[in-house]
């Protein structure tokens, strides 16, 4: 999720949906949110599948 990009924000949350690869080519997301100390919450992480 380094190389990941951010597909959507609840700005009022203070919530990022991060989509990307993981290490074994498969689409994963993930929901995070920063924290007060600059710290990463990742709150849900799942497989990305398409759309169709």
């Amino acid at each position: 999720m380094l190389n990941g990009r951010i597909r959507r924000t609840w700005s009022k949350e203070g919530k990022y949906e991060v989509v990307g690869i993981s290490l074994d080519r498969r689409p994963i997301g993930i929901v995070c949110r920063i924290t007060g100390t600059g710290k990463v919450r990742v709150i849900t992480v799942y497989e990305d599948k398409p759309k169709g």
